[in-house]
């Protein structure tokens, strides 16, 4: 058993004692990507990324982490504009080994 089978397993035994759950829809969508991923090899996931499926979200996390840290506009663009530029030439598996 991996971690996201073992997630997935605990929101199922949650939704099991309690059946009437408000956000039962969004824990069983929680299931079901962590059963997913829990049949992945690491190589599926980082084509998973590869897809650009993510590309928005990750830039939106480093663009939040650098406005946190007070970073100026400029550098937040310039490095958002990397970001993308990564994205579109390099693989996941290549920034993950480097």
């Amino acid at each position: 058993m991996n971690g996201y089978q073992f997630q997935a397993d605990a929101y199922r035994k949650y939704l099991e004692q309690n059946p009437n759950e408000e956000n039962k829809e969004y824990m069983e969508r929680i299931i079901k990507v962590n059963e997913f991923l829990a049949v992945c090899t690491k190589e599926d996931i980082e084509e998973l990324y590869n897809s650009s499926a993510f590309n928005e979200i990750s830039k939106a996390y480093v663009k939040k982490a650098m406005q946190n840290l007070g970073f100026k506009k400029k550098e937040v663009e310039a490095v958002q504009d990397e970001i993308k530029w990564l994205h579109d030439t390099i693989g996941a598996g290549m920034i993950v080994n480097d």
